[in-house]
C-alpha cells in the first residue's frame, strides 16, 4: 500500500533553509525552476527547502511517536543525530558508549565469514529490528559488502506554486546581537553591535510527500523475497501518525527559533492505492485536487485488470480561504473531504492490515 501527499502551505517570512553565509550576510537556498510565459517558458530562481530538510524533520517527528508507541528507536537517532549505521566508527561508538547489544552484534558479524548475501541480509534486520527511524528512513552501510536500505518516506522540495510564481520573494532583513569582544574576538576591544543579514522569503508553496507501507517492517532474505517483521503492523501506525503530524504543523525546516514562520495549511490531498503507488498531482494550480481525482480513475482502468483487489482513495482539506478548487466526482474513486489535514492522511489507517511485503 503507498499514501501519496501533496499540500499548499501559505508561507511568510522563513528562512528554513539557508545555504551560506558570506561574511555576515546569511543566503536562502534557492533553486531554478522553468515555469510558462506568455511567449513559451522562462526561467526563474526562486526560494525552496529541500526534501532533505523536509526528511530531517519527518524523522525526528518518527522517532518520538515510535518511542511513544513502545518501538525501538537507536541512541543516536533518538537523538535527532540521523548518521545512521553508516560507518564502522559510529557502530564501534554505538557499542563502546551507549553498550547497545545490536551495535556488539553488528561488529561481531563483520568479522564472520559469511556470503554477501547472507552478510547482507543479517546486518540489515539486525538494525531495522532495533531502529524504527532506520526501518523508515533507510540507511547505507559502506563495507566490504555495502548494505543500503532505501527510505520508505518520500519527499521533494518545497517550490511556489507554479501559478503563483510571481507572487514569491527574498528579501534580506537587518539583525543586531551585542558584540562585546569585538570582531577580533579580544576583550576590551568593545564594539557594541554587530549587525547581520539574513535572507527570508515568503511564497505559496507547494510539497510532495509520500510513504512506501508495504516496505515498512520488511528486510530482504538472503535466500530472495522479503521477510515481515512482528510489529510491522505497529511501525506502518507510527510512520503514518509521524506523517500526519508532519503536513498538519508544516514540523520542518531550521532557525525557527528567531524566523519561525507565519504559515497557513491552504489545502492537502491524499492518495491511498494498492497495490501500485499513485501520487497526487502537484499543488501547482489550483485544480490539482479535481486533477489528482480524474488521474486516479486512469489508474483504476489501469490496474483492475492486472490486480482485481485495486483500489485509490482520495482524502482531502481545504481552509476556508483556500483558492484551491474542490474535485469533481471520478469514476470508480471514492472522493472524501476531511476537517482536518491531519485527519486525511490517517484515513489510511483504516487499509493498514492490506498491506504486506513486497
Amino acid at each position: 500500500m503507498y499514501v501519496g501527499v501533496s499540500a499548499r502551505y501559505l508561507v511568510n517570512l522563513e528562512a528554513l533553509n539557508m545555504a551560506e553565509s558570506v561574511g555576515n550576510f546569511v543566503r536562502h537556498k534557492k533553486a531554478p525552476i522553468v515555469v510558462r510565459s506568455g511567449s513559451g517558458y522562462v526561467l526563474r530562481y526562486v526560494p525552496v527547502v529541500s526534501g532533505q530538510s523536509i526528511a530531517h524533520g519527518y524523522q525526528e517527528l518518527l522517532a518520538r511517536v515510535a518511542k511513544g508507541m513502545g518501538l525501538p528507536v537507536c541512541p543516536l537517532c533518538e537523538q535527532g543525530v540521523f548518521v545512521k549505521h553508516g560507518a564502522d566508527e559510529i557502530i564501534r561508538r554505538l557499542a563502546r558508549d551507549y553498550k547497545a547489544p545490536h551495535a556488539m552484534r553488528l561488529q561481531e558479524l563483520l568479522k564472520e565469514k559469511k556470503s554477501p548475501a547472507s552478510l547482507y541480509e543479517e546486518f540489515e534486520r539486525e538494525v531495522i529490528t532495533n531502529c524504527v527511524v532506520e526501518d523508515v528512513g533507510g540507511f547505507l552501510y559502506p563495507g566490504a559488502v555495502p548494505v543500503k536500505r532505501t527510505s520508505r518516506f518520500i519527499a521533494g522540495y518545497m517550490i511556489p506554486a507554479l501559478d503563483h510564481v510571481k507572487a514569491s520573494g527574498v528579501e534580506s532583513q537587518m539583525h543586531v546581537r551585542h558584540d562585546p569582544l569585538g570582531a577580533a574576538g579580544r576583550a576590551g576591544e568593545e564594539t557594541g553591535q554587530a549587525i547581520y543579514y539574513v535572507e527570508t522569503a515568503s511564497a505559496l508553496y507547494t510539497v510532495n510527500l509520500a510513504l512506501d507501507l508495504d516496505g515498512i517492517g520488511c528486510y530482504t532474505r538472503a535466500a530472495g523475497g522479503w521477510e515481515e517483521l512482528e510489529d510491522a503492523l505497529k511501525r506502518r501506525e507510527a510512520a503514518l501518525r509521524a506523517l500526519a503530524l508532519l503536513v498538519e504543523g508544516m514540523l520542518w525546516g531550521a532557525k525557527k527559533s528567531r524566523f519561525n514562520p507565519s504559515f497557513e495549511l491552504e489545502s492537502v490531498v491524499v492518495t491511498v492505492s494498492h497495490p501500485y503507488p499513485f501520487n497526487p498531482t502537484p499543488g501547482h494550480h489550483d485544480d490539482y485536487i479535481g486533477d489528482t481525482a480524474r488521474r486516479a480513475s486512469g489508474y483504476l482502468k489501469t490496474v483492475k485488470p492486472v490486480a482485481g483487489d485495486a483500489f485509490v482513495e482520495i482524502h482531502y482539506y481545504r481552509a476556508s480561504r483556500s483558492t484551491a478548487s474542490k474535485p469533481a466526482a471520478a469514476g470508480g474513486v471514492k472522493v472524501r473531504e476531511a476537517p482536518t489535514a491531519s485527519e486525511a492522511v490517517l484515513a489510511a489507517l483504516d487499509h493498514l492490515a492490506k498491506a504486506g511485503c513486497r
